[in-house]
């Protein structure tokens, strides 16, 4: 059985799934490469893209076959995301799942820090890592040098602002929530398992706080690392891809997982989050272990 399966879903998003494997390539630290080397297998899936990407989205994991555990799949029809996350879900048995963007840039120890927290927190339900909101003309940079580094942007102005990728108080203490930033996090397979995998219902949106909330509503937080700061392309698929309509998918989604939680995001946080006692967790951060209790927003 492999023990982490890394999977990422792309519509279109060809030379997107080029920078992402590049960057696991680039950007590699000891600790990663074991990982990626002995435990790993990546595995991209098109969601029934254009034909002239699909052929593209090939050439692209050949293009990275001998340097990192890649393969791709292909949809025949397209399933949005819900759907392709369980596909990419089923096709290994693994330990620990890991979904990510095609428009993610990791940094160094990303995979290191993702499965020390899964291996060392049963408690826990699904774990995210952050993300800086970068543009498109960024991606260069990063992709330039493993120790590159640039100014994240506001995500809704694009302007660059002064944030740093600077060790918090208490060791950059990871973020108690309800569920995990949908762009990048990860999960034991037990989790995926117990609430049934993801709600097919959702083609994009609301789907990893249907998840988690659902893993919430068995008595399991999900946490955010603070530690390393990795980059995203914010919105890069729907950006290039009006013909889904990106805002009414949104709004339906918003309305399904409504009715079907009895409430939106903040109440569900209440029903749920408050009933489960806050626990200790142990993280890796520049590293070096770490063990807290972690208390998360509004109480919960």
């Amino acid at each position: 059985m492999t023990k982490v399966l890394i999977c990422c879903p792309t519509y279109n998003g060809w030379y997107r799934v080029d920078w992402l494997l590049k960057s696991i390539l680039l950007r590699c630290s000891d600790n990663d490469r074991k990982i990626l080397k002995e435990e790993s297998k990546i595995v991209i899936c098109d969601d029934s893209g254009k034909d002239e990407h699909r052929n593209k989205v090939r050439d692209v994991v050949y293009k990275w076959k001998n340097d990192l555990p890649v393969e791709l799949i292909i949809n025949e029809k397209n399933l949005g995301v819900a759907g392709s996350w369980n596909r990419l879900t089923k096709s290994y048995d693994s330990q620990h799942i890991i979904l990510i963007n095609d428009d993610v840039i990791v940094s160094k120890d990303w995979l290191y820090n993702l499965v020390y927290f899964l291996d060392n927190n049963p408690n826990a339900g699904g774990v995210g890592q952050y993300c800086f909101v970068i543009n498109e003309e960024d991606v260069p940079s990063l992709l330039s040098s493993p120790d590159v580094t640039v100014s994240p942007r506001h995500p809704f102005t694009r302007i660059k602002t002064n944030e740093s990728d600077t060790v918090f108080s208490q060791a950059a203490l990871p973020e108690r929530c309800m569920a995990a930033v949908g762009n990048f996090f990860g999960f034991r397979r037990d989790m995926y398992n117990m609430v049934g995998g993801f709600d097919n219902n959702y083609f994009a949106f609301y789907d990893e706080s249907d998840f988690g909330t659902a893993i919430a509503s068995h008595g399991y937080p999900s946490y955010v690392l603070q530690c390393p700061k990795n980059y995203h392309v914010w919105s890069a698929t729907f950006g290039h891809a009006p013909e889904i309509n990106p805002g009414i998918v949104m709004t339906n989604s918003k309305n399904y997982y409504t009715k079907k939680w009895e409430g939106h995001c903040e109440i569900t946080h209440k029903r749920y989050m408050e009933k489960i006692p806050f626990q200790k967790v142990k993280w890796i951060c520049r590293g070096e272990e770490h063990e807290a209790l972690v208390k998360g927003m509004y109480g919960f």
